[in-house]
């Protein structure tokens, strides 16, 4: 059982104890459940869906990179920023050269 203290309350996983009168348990979420109602979501997509959906998330990905680099190096420009995702992007695929298939 995995339980934590939030206020008066005690979290633990599936319930909440200690809700007001009128409140409604809600059943945590765990990764598990997370990762399963992924996977259903991309099986119930289309071969087109997929695809867009990993530009979206490599997109995605490369904005949250920028806010990091934009975060440790707050006097760069945008022409350094996106310099320093390359380098970054370019350092990846050389670290996972080896694994692919």
């Amino acid at each position: 059982m995995v339980e934590c203290r939030q206020g008066k309350r005690t979290l633990e996983r599936g319930r909440i104890s200690g809700l007001s009168a009128g409140m409604e348990p809600m059943r945590m979420i765990d990764s598990d459940d997370m990762l399963l109602e992924q996977v259903e979501q991309a099986l119930a997509m289309t071969p087109e869906e997929r695809f867009r959906a990993g530009g979206e998330l490599f997109d995605a990905g490369c904005r949250f990179a920028l806010m990091g680099i934009r975060s440790n190096f707050p006097g760069a420009g945008e022409a350094e920023c996106l310099e320093r995702l390359r380098q970054r992007l370019a350092w990846a695929d050389e670290l996972y050269e080896p694994v692919r298939p």
